[in-house]
């Protein structure tokens, strides 16, 4: 892990990457690994290195996560649904559509345990934004069975943008299906009061959830925010890399890599 830490994490100069099983790039799957490892460790040890490299884990993962909801055309499914993009994870730069491969429920349980709001608010919003792909009915989604979900959500003009794929491994419902199961016995009250069922035996309590806009600011904030948290005494020099990684691939996307002509 601390090998892996100094290649990937450390300065980001060489990014989590190619997990994707199809693509050649930075993505999502690489970075997820490294959290959930991280996350595990921090629960079997609760040494404050593993609390910091999944920080640093989990604040990759949040800027593959849509923050907004693009608009669809007239007589596109998603249009027609509703659907909403804000809180889907995208998978890598290189395949720009929504999955459900994402570490909601371990997201979730790492804010509550380390008193972060955000991790915890994102995990939540992630997870109930994947509940919009289920088939409800037959005829949901090109499904003719109910409970069925599609793979692949797209929301650019990288493929078919406003329609979902009709290819349902196991894996896509399973991975909703298991942390659908893990949210509930960890769920909110209905009365808002904020316990889980896990924590009224203890009489813990959690504060009202915020809106999803809410969810959105707060995220962005935390994201833009890592700078000055990196400045100074007790800084995460891991965070600051990654803010300056993807402020430099910002910069590449709207100017070009530098020194190369217009």
């Amino acid at each position: 892990m601390q090998r892996y830490y100094e290649l990937h994490a450390e300065t980001f100069e060489r990014p989590f990457a190619r997990s994707t099983l199809d693509a050649k790039c930075e993505d999502k799957e690489a970075g997820m690994y490294f959290f959930l490892v991280a996350y595990e460790l921090l629960l079997l040890t609760d040494d404050p290195r593993y609390r910091e490299w999944a920080e640093i884990a989990a604040d990759w993962l949040l800027t593959f996560v849509y923050l907004w909801n693009p608009q669809y055309d007239r007589g596109s499914k998603f249009r027609s649904e509703g659907f909403l993009a804000a809180g889907w994870p995208g998978v890598s730069v290189q395949n720009h559509h929504l999955d459900v491969f994402f570490p909601t429920y371990e997201m979730w349980r790492f804010g509550r345990m380390t008193d972060n709001p955000v991790y915890e608010r994102m995990g939540r919003m992630s997870f109930d934004a994947m509940g919009q792909g289920i088939c409800r009915k037959p005829g949901d989604w090109n499904f003719t069975v109910a409970g069925e979900q599609g793979e692949g959500f797209f929301q650019t003009n990288w493929n078919h943008r406003g329609h979902s794929n009709k290819w349902n491994p196991s894996w896509v419902i399973a991975l909703v299906l298991h942390n659908a199961l893990r949210f509930r016995d960890e769920d909110i009250e209905p009365s808002g009061k904020g316990k889980t069922r896990r924590e009224r035996s203890d009489d813990a309590g959690l504060g009202e959830p915020a809106g999803a806009e809410s969810e959105y600011r707060a995220s962005a904030c935390r994201f833009y925010s890592l700078r000055r948290c990196g400045i100074g005494a007790g800084g995460r020099a891991g965070s600051v890399a990654l803010l300056s990684f993807v402020e430099r691939s910002v910069a590449v996307l709207l100017c070009g890599e530098p020194g190369a002509s217009t």
